[in-house]
Order: C-alpha cells, then structure tokens, then sequence
C-alpha cells in the first residue's frame, strides 16, 4: 500500500467516521432512555456509511490535486456540518444570533476552512493532529454522558418506590368469570379533543363521525375529559388503573420521571393481568412514541406493510432524530415532508385489524399519534406537503383519524362483534398559551377545558355504559372488572395539570372543568 493511500485509510478512520459517530452518540446521550444498543449500533453503521460515501467522492475528485490528508480533513469538515451545523446552531452558543443566522455563520465558516485547505499545504500535519484529537475526543465524551445518563436512569427506577406499587400485580378471582372471555380491544387517539372542544376551539363539526360511531354500537360522549394533560401520565395512568400523582412524594421518581412513567407503561399491570388470565396481549406499535413502541408484557405486532429493513429504520427513534437533525434533514423538513412513512403512522389500525384472525381470547392496545403533531395528513390520510407545525391542519388529522376509526371498527365489528371497544384519548389537543412550560397554577378555564376535552366512545360488556364524567383511569377499571372479574372500585375522577418542567407537580383543575 502506498504512503498517500495508507494516510488516507488512516484519515478515513479517525475523521470523518468518527465524526459522524459522534453525531449518532450525541443525540443518544440525549435520549439515554429511549435508545437501545441494538438501536444505536445500527445508527452509527448508517453513518458510517454516510461518511463512508462522503469520503469516498471527494477522494474521487479531488485525488492527485491535494494530498490524502487535506481531503481527510475536509470530509471531516464536511460531515461535522451536515450532522453537527444543526444542532449547533440551535444550542444557542453563537449567543445573540438566531438558529438561521448561527447556520449561516457556522456555513460560511466551514466554507473559509474549505478555501484554506485547496489553497495550501502548510501547516496541514498541525491540523491533522488537531483534528485526530478532536475526533476522537468528542465521540468518547459522548459516550461518557450516555453511559452515565444510563446507569443512573436506571438507579432511579430501580429504586422508585412509587413505580413498584404502580406495578404491583392485579389480584385475579380466584375462578373464572362465568362469562365467555371477550376479546377487548383498546384504541387510544393521541391528542384528539371532545366534540364540544373541536367545535369550540376549532369551529369542527365532529357529529357526524360520533354518529357512526354510534350506528356500529358505541356509547360516544361529547363532553368527556382526561385525567392528565400529557401523555406519558394519561397512558401510565390508564395502564396501570391508577392514579400517578403519587410519584409527586417519591424522591427517586423525581430524580427520572419521564423514565419511570415510560417503565410503567412497558411493564402495565392492566394488561399483565390479561396475561395472566390466558389472553394473547398484543401491543401494534405507535409510530413514534418510546413507551408504545415495545412492552414487557405484551407482544409488539408491526403489520406486514411496516416489516421491511428500510421501514424499520424508519421507525427508529434515534435514526429520526439523527437525520432531522441534519443540515439536509432539516431543510427537506422545511419544505413540509416527513420522515416518517404512512404506512408506519397508521400501523396502530393496520395492526389492530390483521390481528383481528388471531384466535382469542385477546386484547390489542393500539396507541395513534396521527392527530398529534407533526402534522402530515390531508383529511383523506394523504401525506401533506403543508409545513407539518401548521394549527389550522388539525382538523385535517382529526378527519384522518375518523377515517380509520371507522375502519378499525367496521373490521372489528364484521370479525367479532362481541368484542369490547375502548376508543379514547389520552388528552385533548395543544392550545396556545398552553405550552409544555406553562405554570400550572396559572392555567385557565378555557385553556383546561380545550386540552383536557378529550373523545370517547364504548361498547363495554352486557350494555354497560358510562356517565359523561367517568375518566380515563376508572374506563379502564370498569373493563378490567366487566371481563377479568376483579373487583376494581372507582377511584377519583379528578384531574391534574403539569408541566414539562416539573411533570411531577400536579395541580387539580376539576374546578375548571365543566362536567
């Protein structure tokens, strides 16, 4: 092997592949809980290749003009913006310059190093050696944080004392229920407000759709509320059939409680005690959410339309999270198009049906995020060109979700129709001056009626229907008793607000809502 190739394998290796290694491991770092190893390998081979790929067309063109390690470093420069340009700029650290303007900076600066590097030869073993320390560097730091962000995530649910409560097992009857068992499926709708809210907030006549609903055997309301204003708290709340306020008192839940919300979920005493009673529990993975994507309990379903290598990528968090942070990534964003394929977005209703030839006893739990942003639908469930952050393309995703609603439960309806249905949000839609760090004790009447407004619509065992003011947590507990035979009281139909910021502060809002 020649000197100029070996110093180019040389360069290869230690720049631009690190470099983009660090991109992968420092958005991990970012998302300790929610990556996987198995994940992250695959991430980092993907930008592998993509510094790979880079490396290799600029030694193409630019062999015999420049040295081997100018063009090292220069597809080290190349790859450090088009994964790290982005996410710089958004830092903030170019204090006083907004993200388009840091992007600019950092571009016209990466230019005058490109310029530097075709013009001279000085001084490049100095930039080498520089460039070797800094790539080795960074992916090494990264990989620090992302190990001790794990280790101590997962002391903190270790310890979390609410969190083994919340997962204690659900006492079984000691005989079965006279009753055959009924298979029972769950369809939660991210997001997706009451009748009243969409009419109010939205001008949306949502009747008609309720009326089909009701025309294949559902009990709807129009003025129904959540007991939590995020999802990760409505959903740990609904699977494990209690309240999560609880985790207010306990200091080791406070120190990671998104983590431990994301564990309860995974590891839901609701659907282990479906296990436990001989039912098949089946989870159609959501399209984006961490804690609906696997389970420890249930069996993860992707449909057939979503099982290719390449979907499979698509679906991965950290590979979505990569890309989108990309120079590249983030202006295709900019033209309106999304990652994330269709088929992935409705898998929680492609999936819910093709398990519907499954024998039973079952229960599915499909948990939709296609009326939650980013917004990527038309109303007929075509993906949009329209920038994916625009309010007024709600009812859009609203009417997308009606559609296949409806036929989730014709299909359900045709293949078993004495199957329980549970179609219910996990909280009504994002309203502005609500945001994630609005101050709890601060929120309004109008403003807690329009995010805790959220659908509902049943057919329970034996004809069993619910009052409008019946929650989430006690919906759940209702089915639990009607088809396992455990006996579940009714716990509080109260509901809390919190933010992003302290998610573990929860301040009750039932007097702001109208039931």
């Amino acid at each position: 092997m020649s000197r100029d190739n070996a110093e180019r394998l040389r360069g290869f290796a230690l720049y631009p592949v690190l470099t983009a290694v660090y991109a992968a491991v420092r958005v991990a770092a970012g998302n300790a809980f929610d990556v996987t190893l198995s994940e992250l390998a695959a991430v980092i081979a993907v930008c592998t290749l993509a510094a790979f790929i880079v490396d290799a067309l600029l030694f193409a063109t630019l062999k015999g003009r420049v040295p081997s390690s100018a063009i090292a470093l220069l597809a080290t420069l190349a790859i450090a913006w088009l994964f790290n340009a982005e996410p710089f700029a958004d830092s903030g650290l170019l204090i006083g310059l907004r993200s388009r303007d840091a992007l600019i900076v950092l571009s016209l600066f990466t230019i005058a190093l490109v310029l530097w590097l075709l013009r001279t030869r000085r001084d490049l073993h100095a930039a080498s050696r520089t460039a070797r320390i800094v790539a080795i560097a960074l992916p090494l730091l990264a990989t620090g944080e992302f190990i001790a962000k794990r280790v101590a995530i997962h002391r903190a649910v270790n310890s979390s004392r609410f969190l083994a409560r919340a997962t204690r097992p659900l006492p079984l009857p000691s005989h079965a229920p006279p009753h055959p068992k009924r298979d029972v499926y769950l369809l939660i709708l991210d997001q997706y407000g009451s009748a009243d809210v969409l009419a109010e907030s939205y001008g949306f006549d949502n009747q008609p759709f309720l009326d089909s609903l009701a025309a294949l055997g559902l009990t709807v309301t129009r003025s129904s509320h959540s007991n939590y204003g995020w999802t990760p708290l409505s959903l740990g709340s609904m699977l494990s059939g209690e309240h999560v306020r609880a985790m207010e008192a306990d200091a080791d839940t406070r120190r990671a409680p998104w983590e431990v919300l994301y564990s309860l979920i995974k590891r839901s005493p609701v659907l282990a005690a479906y296990k436990r009673a001989g039912y098949q529990v089946f989870l159609t993975r959501s399209a984006s959410f961490t804690a609906t994507q696997s389970s420890e309990v249930a069996e993860a379903y992707l449909p057939s339309d979503s099982r290719s290598p390449l979907m499979r990528l698509a679906r991965l968090g950290l590979a979505r999270a990569v890309l989108q942070g990309t120079v590249v990534g983030r202006l295709v964003e900019k033209t309106g198009r999304s990652w994330m394929p269709e088929a992935i977005q409705l898998a929680p209703f492609t999936g819910t049906i093709e398990l519907l030839k499954r024998p039973g006893p079952k229960l599915v739990f499909a948990h939709s995020l296609v009326s939650h942003e980013p917004f990527v639908f038309d109303s007929e469930c075509r993906p949009t060109r329209r920038l994916p952050e625009e309010t007024s393309m709600y009812p859009d995703q609203v009417r997308c979700t009606n559609r296949q609603v409806i036929r989730t439960v014709r299909a359900i309806e045709i293949q078993d129709p004495d199957a329980v249905i549970v179609v219910m949000a996990d909280h009504g839609p994002m309203i502005p001056g609500i945001a994630g760090g609005a101050i709890a004790e601060a929120i309004t009447r109008a403003q807690a009626t329009a995010r805790f407004g959220a659908i509902r619509a049943t057919r329970l065992p034996n004809g069993m229907t619910l009052p409008d003011s019946t929650t989430p947590v006690n919906v759940i507990r209702r089915v639990v008793a009607a088809t396992l035979g455990i006996d579940l009281p009714d716990v509080a139909d109260s509901s809390y607000w919190s933010t992003l910021d302290a998610v573990d502060h929860f301040v009750a809002v039932d007097s702001l809502l109208s039931r």
